[in-house]
């Protein structure tokens, strides 16, 4: 083709594509795409937490980054002093069978939450991403995940770090390294030697501080999965300041009376992850008169519907309690 010919052909087409009113959308190297996202939402490389394949985002109003992208999921948006909320986000369209879910416990800050399908984990796509364990919820399961880069320094997940409940990672470190050197938004315990190495438990909510700042704040109310509060199995230990308990920040957890820790600011909670409420019928609860049958419920439960009379609670085994019913 002659060169006349070519720009001339070159000059119709711009011609046409701003006759047609078509745009062009791009997607930053490195990062989530940008297409789509609200006007009133910017990126924001100032926001803590957002590393690897993650970017931050500033967004004014109640518009959030992937309200209108379906290959963004993003942190739930977290209030900055200056007004705009901040969050962090990643591309999640080649993470099959995860869809972000902002209603996974304990997942706040810079951490994202994702709801699953069959036996698949966020992590298994993106290897930038470091989750919990999964949690069961109907038909899916529950993640929280953060960012992370795993070449950098020594600590890699691990899901065998025994006591990382809820929202929490598990890490092993060897040397001095550890895991808020990678993730700043990360909230650790002090860390548990190990076979040459060191575990630790990881919030990714970010609304916790690790024992060492416990220590020169003890008037702020946090709560933190502490290793070193040792518990009876299944148990896990939490070390907590303030007012606050491991309940008020993960929903699912049951927890005995808190004990003055060593630096007497400090209170040590075990705490187990609590039952579902359920409610079954149940042929050894004795004492039921005429027809009615016995039922034994968990987690705080109730028998009594519209259609079941239930008479007064008794005890039952393991803290369960136990009723007789009858059909109305």
């Amino acid at each position: 083709m002659a060169p006349k010919e070519c720009l001339l052909k070159v000059s119709l087409l711009l011609i046409m594509t701003a006759l047609s009113g078509c745009t062009v959308s791009s997607t930053s190297q490195g990062g989530p795409p940008t297409a789509g996202v609200p006007a009133t939402c910017q990126q924001d490389q100032s926001v803590v937490g957002c590393i690897a394949g993650a970017k931050g985002y500033s967004c004014s109003g109640t518009d959030s980054p992937d309200e209108s992208n379906s290959a963004l999921s993003c942190s739930e948006g977290t209030p900055s002093s200056g007004g705009p909320s901040l969050y962090c986000c990643v591309d999640t369209s080649s993470v099959p069978g995860c869809a972000a879910d902002s209603s996974v416990v304990g997942c706040t800050g810079a951490s994202i939450g994702f709801s699953c399908t069959g036996s698949l984990e966020p992590q298994q796509s993106d290897s930038s991403l470091v989750c919990s364990s999964g949690t069961p919820s109907g038909s899916a399961t529950l993640f929280c995940c953060a960012t992370y880069t795993p070449s950098t320094g020594t600590c890699k997940q691990d899901t065998a770090v025994q006591g990382c409940m809820g929202s929490s990672i598990g890490f092993s470190c060897t040397g001095s390294d550890t895991p808020t050197q990678v993730n700043s938004s990360l909230a650790c315990s002090q860390g548990t030697s190990v076979g040459g190495g060191t575990q630790y438990c990881c919030d990714t909510g970010g609304s916790t501080a690790p024992p060492m700042m416990m220590m020169t704040t003890p008037t702020t109310p946090t709560c933190i999965a502490d290793l070193m509060v040792m518990c009876t199995s299944p148990a896990s230990g939490y070390s907590c300041v303030g007012a606050a308990t491991p309940m008020q920040s993960d929903a699912t957890l049951t927890c005995g009376q808190g004990m003055l820790e060593a630096d007497k600011t400090t209170l040590a909670y075990c705490c187990n992850a609590a039952a579902a409420p359920a409610c079954a019928a149940d042929p050894s609860v004795t004492g039921c008169p005429g027809v009615a049958t016995g039922y034994t419920c968990t987690g705080g439960a109730n028998p009594m519907t519209s259609t079941l009379l239930c008479g007064a609670a008794m005890a039952g085994p393991s803290g369960a309690m136990s009723y007789c019913c009858t059909t109305n």
